[in-house]
């Protein structure tokens, strides 16, 4: 399911018909379980690489709700 959100990101904002949010929103939910995974594992690097992408998935969020206004 990580996978499959993970994958699923990227997809979504190349259509641009109201799909970024989503797409950026699915990547934002795999990145949370990859820290989560490597905070339960304890491998740092995992965390601190995946906690990376997830602010910046929560970044193209913020910045796909501003295209809309």
């Amino acid at each position: 399911m990580v996978d499959l959100c993970e994958r699923a990101g990227p997809v979504s904002p190349a259509f641009r018909q109201g799909g970024g949010s989503a797409g950026f929103g699915a990547r934002v939910i795999g990145n949370v379980f990859w820290v989560a995974y490597g905070a339960v594992t304890g491998n740092p690097y995992v965390v601190v690489m995946f906690g990376f992408y997830w602010v910046m998935a929560v970044v193209g969020v913020v910045n796909a709700g501003k295209e809309g206004t």
